[in-house]
């Protein structure tokens, strides 16, 4: 069995050569094992903003913004602005 660890590492690996559809199907594997992951979850919001799956950034945004540290402020931040603008549109 692969750890979260490892299935965010490839993600981040993935994602870092383009693959984002490869690399949101890890972050997906991340969040089954582990779902208070931050790292995958935020990195699974941004790509569902860039392939254009408003509603799934949405939900998976809002998820972040309900677990995440609030002394984590620049992550939080970042996730509440884009919040924003997707509710927006």
């Amino acid at each position: 069995m692969v750890d979260a660890d490892a299935w965010y590492n490839k993600g981040n690996a993935l994602l870092s050569i383009a693959k984002t559809m490869d690399a949101l199907i890890c972050y997906n594997h991340v969040l089954e094992i582990d779902p208070m992951k931050l790292g995958a979850l935020y990195n699974k919001a941004l790509l569902e903003y860039t392939l254009g799956r408003t509603h799934d950034a949405i939900l998976s945004y809002k998820r972040f913004i309900e677990i995440a540290p609030r002394d984590d402020s620049q992550w939080l931040e970042n996730a509440r602005k884009k919040l924003k603008e997707l509710e927006g549109k």
